[in-house]
């Protein structure tokens, strides 16, 4: 085959190649079946290189060719570059997208959460010294001296600085990393904390509703509540996902899985991170404002706690439903 005869022959390919390469490097990015695509290419030029070199060293299609073979090979060996754009496909679509695909774990998690909300709570109508056990004696007696003092939430009246926001972060974060740690341990873990976190929390709802000020423990508490409860148990179902995977692979091995669905764990725990700074702010810097406020103030309050409980539905339940090809972050 002659210099020609090669050219013509081949240079569709290379075209080819070099058009998937520039969108590679560019925003757009490549779906599933270009990526397979560029692959292939990438091995065919490598051997038309490889021909070249031995039989027309001195062309210019050669020195071309290297080029291709070199821009290409970035693109499929070094490690992609995380953008501005790729962040923000990331938040506003493909995130989103994660939680809908693995919706059944949440579902389930939030099905034990209510459950055992409500034992806790009818537990505490049984056995009056319960709550004292679930909660601690002091906390209890705190709350109720406060109640009994017409302030009841006192305990977030003086949250108006940045150290108890970063604590309440902190704090918030960690809970929702045991969640989805403990995950490892065949989802075991991840029920116990569970379990013991909602029990906890309807405790938590009665020692309120015995003194008769349950509305206004929604629209005080709450404010930062229906966040921060949602995310604790989305971080149980991140575990539950893992956890499930590894204890039914399928066709994967139990490495893989931790690849394939390890990172996606890891994704969705990033974005429930971001809600728990959201809901660290509102308790720190926004609850304590209503605290000493109520009933007057309880219009403002409840117009929160609804645009929280809106925000997330728009964002888990409505957001990134547009069609675009994941990569490897977004």
């Amino acid at each position: 085959m002659n210099f020609i005869q090669f050219v013509d022959k081949r240079r569709p390919d290379w075209v080819q190649l070099e058009k998937l390469t520039q969108r590679a490097n560019g925003n757009t990015g490549l779906s599933k079946e270009e990526i397979r695509q560029i692959t292939d290419l990438y091995r065919a030029v490598a051997t038309d290189y490889a021909y070249a070199t031995a039989n027309f060293p001195n062309e210019r299609i050669t020195l071309y060719l290297a080029r291709l073979i070199s821009e290409t090979h970035g693109v499929i060996y070094q490690i992609p570059r995380l953008t501005w754009f790729k962040i923000k496909r990331f938040f506003l679509y493909s995130g989103p997208q994660l939680f809908r695909t693995y919706r059944i774990y949440f579902w389930i998690s939030a099905a034990i959460f209510v459950l055992f909300s409500i034992l806790g709570f009818w537990a505490c109508e049984i056995h009056k010294s319960y709550e004292n056990n679930v909660m601690g004696t002091y906390y209890v007696r705190m709350t109720e001296k406060n109640i009994s003092l017409k302030k009841p939430f006192a305990v977030y009246a003086d949250k108006y600085k940045f150290l108890p926001f970063a604590q309440i972060m902190f704090n918030n974060i960690t809970v929702l990393l045991r969640g989805f740690i403990l995950g490892l341990t065949a989802c075991l873990g991840t029920l116990y904390f569970l379990i013991s976190n909602a029990i906890m929390v309807g405790c938590f709802f009665h020692v309120f509703y015995r003194h008769d000020i349950i509305l206004d423990f929604w629209l005080t508490i709450m404010i930062h509540g229906t966040i921060e409860l949602t995310m604790i148990v989305f971080g149980c179902a991140i575990g539950f996902m893992l956890g499930w995977k590894l204890l039914f692979p399928g066709n994967y091995t139990r490495r893989d899985v931790m690849r394939k669905y390890g990172f996606d764990a890891v994704k969705m725990a990033m974005i429930c991170a971001l809600w728990l700074v959201i809901a660290g702010f509102l308790e720190a810097f926004v609850t304590g404002l209503f605290a000493e406020g109520l009933p007057s103030q309880r219009p403002f309050s409840a117009m929160i706690v609804l645009f929280s409980a809106i925000a997330m539905y728009l964002y888990f339940g409505r957001l990134g439903r547009k069609n675009i090809s994941p990569t490897w972050f977004a």
